[in-house]
């Protein structure tokens, strides 16, 4: 299944999301929500962002809202899928130059 990405294309997170898929190769399906119509706060997208906002993605069946978050997520998963430097850090070596 591939990942979706709810959102607005003129919203600055979910172009956040996007630009973070596109650079790590994720393939993903953009699922609008206009937010002019007040989709956001549709019972339907309430149901799974319980705060009413964009954007959320659905991968496989796992949700995450917050654009920052999403990207993290994002970067962690798939970050085989490039080559050069990480995204992120390492946590678990920078972590150790601080202790």
């Amino acid at each position: 299944m591939v990942l979706k990405l709810h959102g607005f294309v003129l919203s600055t997170c979910s172009l956040r999301v996007a630009t973070v898929l596109k650079e790590f190769n994720v393939p993903f399906e953009l699922v609008p929500v206009d937010i002019t119509k007040g989709e956001q706060k549709s019972p339907a997208h309430v149901k799974i962002q319980p705060f009413g906002q964009i954007p959320y993605i659905d991968d496989d069946g796992f949700v995450l809202y917050e654009s920052r978050a999403i990207a993290r997520y994002i970067a962690a998963k798939y970050r085989n899928n490039v080559s050069g430097p990480a995204l992120l850090p390492d946590l678990s070596t920078e972590t150790e130059k601080y202790a």
